[in-house]
């Protein structure tokens, strides 16, 4: 494996007569590449000229991101041959990446030349999508230049030609990301993560997979110099959701490089974009193995920068790749290697900290400015497992990655295939919405919303028993069997009887008494029957088919019926449901 060179080299294309073409962007990298242990580049202060023509670049006209066309393919097509501006940068030797950053919404086009042979025309723009959230005083807020992802070049390349499609047409920078064969990587044998025996788990097969760490390829690791940054890795309060990505990166890499390609990554997030680390939470190469990318991504819910606005509670996992057809490098399937790695660690990310992979879950969009797919500063309910593309402008991860994103939930529904209950020790609860408990049909209880952990997880029902309602909150409370079995939950764990009466076989909800303790059970023909102590609540009429009960600590409440009917128990009060004519309640 080869280090990034040492060097920087600053020249100017038709430099003007000022100071003012050194951008904040160049300084920013010289001061970061005078600190030991970094990687250094080349940069390029680009000023474009005229003489150039808008290119015809087919099906890969887009704009928004350096990814390719939105998920639906849309893009905006320029008037190809008008006169344009741009200039051609001669390409440093053993340069084996380029990124640009500017500013002012720029969208551009390259082409890279082999001696006298040009490569076709790409489109690129700003990979803003891929970035922190950039909210003020927190990470990636500091800085105002627009960066591209890191492009790769080949080894033969020569010259780079850049054309402006659209946006500011004033001077930008070009950086050009340097290798040095003489420099060894580390063995890559990966090593055993193993799993915090106190965590929660939500059940099946959490054997961690090999996952190589930060310290075997990482050159430097957190900038804790970088602005915003002095405090190290923020850690959310929960998981909610993967996210999957595509870097790209031309397919064609050698095993052998995959280092240097993290290393550009990681230079480009950190050095050019001024972030505290590399975007992405884990990266999964072609060949299947999986690298430890933000620090601390092996213990914890680290908030990423890889999907702006929807970094917090999202684990970001990238395949090391191109995988959107219509775009250079040219796009291939998912590696079958690389799609069992991204199942094997979101299946243990998600598994660890209690996520159902086949669930949905509440996403707040933190950003509120354009392009936003998703509205901004709004809560959005989305999959457990979805596409960069679910949430932002882009293609990312390729319409190929796209189909794997589809598959994983299913792939991975052994997280949730364990017997239940389930036991969430170090249940993390959500930062929004109410606290809640969730009962399968088995008896198995998931704590929700902002609910915390309760003291002991319920029993469960033996043989043919199915769980019908739940009441209670996360400290106490009861499950209902379509039996009429009750079943203590919390504080009231390990009560659990048959409810006495003539037609409990038919039972249809149950309510908590006061303090959390005993309560009734309903059953279809509007009988209450009391159990653990509560009194007795008689109904004061006769009812049809009864669907739902409700009781406050008072002991006074309703039964609900299928006509959608309220009928008062304990002394409350006569109540009638506004509703359309001819509806029934179910």
């Amino acid at each position: 494996m080869a280090l990034l060179l040492a060097a920087i080299v600053s020249f100017v294309l038709l430099r003007p007569g000022t100071e003012e073409a050194e951008n904040a962007g160049s300084r920013a990298i010289q001061s970061a590449q005078e600190r030991p242990g970094r990687p250094e580049a080349t940069t390029v202060n680009v000023v474009l000229s005229p003489g150039k023509t808008v290119p015809d670049l087919g099906d890969g006209v887009y704009v928004g991101h350096a990814h390719g066309p939105s998920s639906e393919g849309s893009g905006t097509r320029f008037d190809v041959g008008a006169a344009t501006v741009g200039a051609v940068v001669p390409v440093p030797s053993g340069s084996s990446s380029f990124v640009v950053h500017s500013e002012g919404g720029r969208q551009l086009a390259y082409r890279i030349a082999r001696g006298v042979d040009w490569s076709t025309w790409v489109g690129l723009t700003a990979a803003d999508h891929d970035a922190p959230d950039g909210l003020p005083g927190e990470e990636g807020s500091a800085r105002t230049l627009a960066t591209s992802a890191p492009v790769a070049l080949p080894t033969s390349a020569t010259e780079l030609e850049l054309v402006v499609l659209g946006g500011d047409t004033s001077t930008f920078e070009v950086t050009f990301l340097q290798v040095g064969p003489e420099f060894a990587g580390p063995e890559l044998g990966g090593t055993e993560v193993p799993l915090d025996p106190a965590g929660p788990a939500l059940g099946g097969d959490q054997t961690a997979p090999r996952i190589i760490p930060r310290e075997q390829w990482a050159t430097f690791g957190w900038d804790y110099d970088n602005e915003h940054c002095d405090d190290g890795p923020t850690v959310a309060d929960h998981l909610s959701a993967a996210v999957i990505h595509h870097t790209v990166t031309d397919n064609s890499y050698a095993a052998s490089e995959v280092v240097e390609l993290l290393r550009a990554i990681h230079f480009s997030h950190v050095v050019i974009n001024g972030w505290c680390d590399i975007g992405y939470n884990f990266v999964v190469d072609r060949f299947g193995r999986i690298w430890e990318a933000r620090t601390g991504s092996l213990d914890d819910p680290v908030i990423g920068g890889h999907a702006r606005g929807f970094n917090t509670s999202t684990v970001g996992i990238a395949l090391l790749g191109q995988h959107q057809p219509g775009i250079e490098p040219e796009a291939t399937d998912v590696a079958g290697d690389a799609e069992d790695a991204v199942e094997a660690v979101a299946k243990w990310k998600l598994g660890i900290h209690g996520v159902d992979p086949g669930g949905m879950a509440w996403l707040r969009n933190r950003a509120d400015s354009e392009p936003l797919r998703l509205a901004g500063d709004t809560w959005h309910y989305v999959p457990t497992i979805l596409g960069h593309r679910d949430l932002g402008v882009t293609s990312c991860p390729g319409d190929h990655g796209a189909d794997l994103v589809a598959l994983l939930p299913e792939r991975l529904s052994a997280c949730s295939d364990a017997d239940p209950p389930y036991s969430f020790v170090d249940w993390r609860p959500h930062s929004h919405g109410p606290g809640f408990a969730v009962v399968d049909a088995l008896g198995g209880l998931t704590p929700a919303g902002s609910a915390a952990p309760w003291s002991e997880a319920p029993a469960g029902f033996a043989g043919g028993d199915s769980a019908i309602a739940i009441d209670g909150d996360h400290d106490a409370g009861y499950l209902l069997s379509a039996q009429g079995r009750v079943v203590g939950y919390g504080l009231n764990s390990g009560e659990a009887s048959p409810v006495a009466g003539s037609s409990t076989a038919d039972p249809v909800d149950i309510a908590v008494g006061p303090a959390g303790r005993g309560g009734w059970v309903l059953d279809e023909f509007g009988t209450i029957t009391e159990f653990g102590g509560a009194p007795d609540l008689e109904i004061a009429e006769e009812i049809g088919q009864a669907i739902a009960l409700a009781v406050n600590d008072g002991g006074a409440g309703y039964v609900l019926d299928s006509t959608g009917a309220l009928h008062p128990v304990g002394g409350a009060p006569p109540a009638v449901i506004e509703s359309r004519a001819g509806s029934g309640a179910q």
